[in-house]
Formats: C-alpha cells, sequence, structure tokens
C-alpha cells in the first residue's frame, strides 16, 4: 500500500492496519508524511521503519506519538530501524516520518506498526515531568 495523505503535517493521515506495511516517500527536505493506528485497548505499538538508505547518517526522524503531539518513542535513523512503546489508554496514535534537515534521500521507504493488548514491563508514562509515572514492582 503507498500513503496517499498530501504530505503535509496536519492533513489527513493514511490509516495504518495493524501488521501491515505502507510505503511512502519524502519529496522534500520539508515534507512530513503522518500515519494513524487506533487500538481498543492499552497495550503496546511497535514501528518498524524499513529505510531506502543503509547508512550511519541519520536521514529519518521516526516518531510515535498521542493526538496531542506527546511524543511517546523516536529514532533518527539512516536504516531500518524498530521500537516499540506502551500506551495506557485505547484511542488514535500517530506514527511521523520526517527528514533530517541536512541530509534527505527521496527513496522509498516503508512503515509497520503492530500492536499487542499486553503491556508488560513497558513504560506507558510520556516522558513528561507532570504525568502519572509508571509504578514499579518488586
Amino acid at each position: 500500500m503507498l500513503e496517499t495523505e498530501d504530505n503535509g503535517y496536519g492533513q489527513p493521515s493514511d490509516v495504518l492496519t495493524d501488521g501491515q506495511e505502507i510505503r511512502g516517500q519524502l519529496s522534500t527536505s520539508s515534507d512530513v508524511d503522518t500515519f494513524v493506528i487506533d487500538i481498543a485497548s492499552p497495550g503496546t505499538i511497535e514501528v518498524a521503519f524499513d529505510a531506502p538508505t543503509d547508512s550511519s547518517n541519520d536521514y529519518f526522524t521516526v516518531k510515535l506519538q498521542k493526538s496531542d503531539g506527546t511524543i511517546l518513542a523516536a529514532q533518527e535513523t539512516g536504516k531500518d530501524v524498530s521500537f516499540s512503546a506502551g500506551v495506557d489508554a485505547p484511542g488514535s496514535y500517530f506514527v511521523v516520518v520526517a527528514s533530517d534537515y541536512w541530509s534527505h534521500d527521496s527513496g522509498e521507504y516503508g512503515v509497520t506498526a503492530s500492536t499487542s493488548n499486553v503491556v508488560g514491563n513497558t513504560e506507558t508514562e510520556d516522558n513528561g515531568f507532570d504525568g502519572s509515572p509508571d509504578v514499579l514492582a518488586d
């Protein structure tokens, strides 16, 4: 599946289907692609990014964030990368792909988001000071 959104931040996002890759392309260094995935219960979202490059240069920034823009997890990369974050509430979450300002590659990338309803030992707070912290257990 290919992205269809209008290559602008805040435009309607393409929907990510759980476990299904969608292909996209950053046409310019200012292009930002956004994708949305909806989850029905708390759990974990894993994001897999298939870069068109295999470089130590960080051509891409890939973020998982809440609908209010709070970043749950992010990676800067020039190669394939996967990361995950715990989410403590059902709702819509966004995967945002942007170009590094200094290094831009317009090759076609792939992004996949997979969900699990198991939180386990995954952090669910949003890395801010004002939120509710996760509880450490023995």
